[in-house]
């Protein structure tokens, strides 16, 4: 997976004190579950926090499991049987 640095993009602003304000209000504005980024209409994605990310993550597992009940039978005898589970 890529990610999308914005230190790339600090020459973009007149100065270090105007990137950092940016950066702090993107991090503040970051703290929701999910939250669209927009300019103007136009959606440009989405972020996901990390609290979000284990929701989908888990949201997903479960899913899995319902479809296809030996995942879980499989998770379990790795964790009993291989070594690199201690």
């Amino acid at each position: 997976m890529n990610s999308l640095n914005l230190e790339t993009y600090r020459n973009l602003f007149p100065d270090d004190a105007s990137f950092n304000q940016f950066v702090e209000r993107i991090v503040s504005d970051l703290q929701f579950d999910l939250r669209p980024i927009m300019v103007g209409e136009k959606m440009l994605g989405l972020t996901l926090s990390p609290e979000g990310a284990k929701d989908v993550l888990y949201e997903r597992m479960v899913s899995r499991m319902a479809k296809d009940p030996s995942v879980l039978s499989d998770l379990a005898d790795r964790l009993e049987n291989d070594d690199i589970v201690e």
